[in-house]
């Protein structure tokens, strides 16, 4: 028992050192490189902070326990949403940029009800993992030969950096290993935080279905909340809404397309009458939430908390437990 309290406390240190050194690391090649934040957010970011659900997913679909496999990816990208974009928000709020609302989260979007359309008959199978993953390339292709042209557009459609923003004496060499070291650590610490959060939820007595949908679940997003929780408090506000985007596009064209390879995804009814439709709503809702105003400010960030904690309590009310 002190074991896990001592791993849960490590994890917990090594998620906001890993996300400090993540942000700054990032932030700092955008600048030199003229790249926007949101695209660093919806690559290198997202890609790093989405590694735990990567890891967790692979090992559990081997291991036998496909249910926290699946769990973990739709209940990751609940959490994304729910908490950790609502946490954000209430922190800083959020401006949203026409490119964000007609690319981004259209994107999300799509992703979210492709997986609900491969799971309709009990399955995700490895021929849907194929054309995830083929999807996932295609993705991140477009969105680096799009920043790759030059903007035709006024300057509120991509934000560039000025290189001389950054200061000489840190070396691009230097970002690199913070943005290494950072993901590492990111991986580290929730692998600590998961083991740890998994162990005490087994001793209640918790279904494989709902670990993964709440404990393995959060405990993998909290990449996601230590990373953009920082980058909202630094003023990268763009680089908080990426990655939790672009962490919940990857999660399931990237991370369920490579897990369903590895080992076909059993989607049971109790997923494709619930947590699969509650992942595809409030998918949808962020555009709405994020017309108003062209921000995501407090008053959202409470309504995406508030629903995701209706979800937790309807997901054990159900039967979790």
């Amino acid at each position: 028992m002190i074991l896990q309290i001592t791993l849960f406390v490590i994890g917990l240190a090594g998620l906001i050192y890993g996300a400090e050194w993540l942000v700054t690391g990032s932030a700092n090649i955008a600048r030199r490189l003229g790249i926007s934040q949101m695209v660093i957010g919806l690559t290198v970011v997202a890609i790093g902070t989405s590694t735990p659900e990567l890891a967790v997913s692979v090992l559990a679909a081997v291991g036998g326990r496909t249910d926290v496999a699946i769990g973990n990816i739709v209940g990751s990208n609940i959490a994304n949403l729910g908490l950790i974009l609502g946490l954000t928000a209430i922190v800083r709020a959020i401006p949203v940029r026409r490119d964000t609302l007609i690319k981004d989260i259209p994107v999300m979007i799509a992703a979210a009800t492709a997986a609900a359309l491969f799971a309709r008959d009990g399955w995700i199978g490895r021929g849907d993992g194929v054309v995830l993953l083929i999807a996932a390339v295609a993705y991140l292709g477009l969105l680096l030969r799009s920043e790759m042209e030059p903007p035709a557009v006024s300057a509120e459609a991509i934000e560039v950096f000025d290189p001389a923003e950054v200061r000489p004496r840190i070396s691009p060499v230097k970002d690199m290993l913070r943005i290494a070291g950072g993901i590492g650590t990111l991986v580290i610490g929730a692998r600590f935080l998961v083991g740890s959060a998994t162990y005490f939820a087994e001793i209640i007595g918790v279904s494989d279905l709902v670990i993964g949908l709440t404990v393995v679940a959060i405990g993998t997003s909290l990449p996601e909340l230590a990373t953009s929780f920082m980058a909202a408090r630094r003023g990268h506000s763009d680089l908080a809404l990426g990655n939790v985007i672009g962490s919940n596009i990857l999660n399931i064209l990237l991370i369920m397309g490579i897990t369903a390879v590895i080992h076909p995804l059993p989607a049971s009814p109790s997923m494709l009458a619930f947590e699969i439709p509650v992942m595809l709503v409030i998918s949808a809702l962020l555009l709405p939430l994020a017309l108003r105003g062209r921000k995501i400010g407090r008053i959202e960030g409470i309504l995406l908390i508030t629903g995701y904690i209706f979800f937790v309590l309807i997901l054990f009310q159900r039967g979790g437990i």
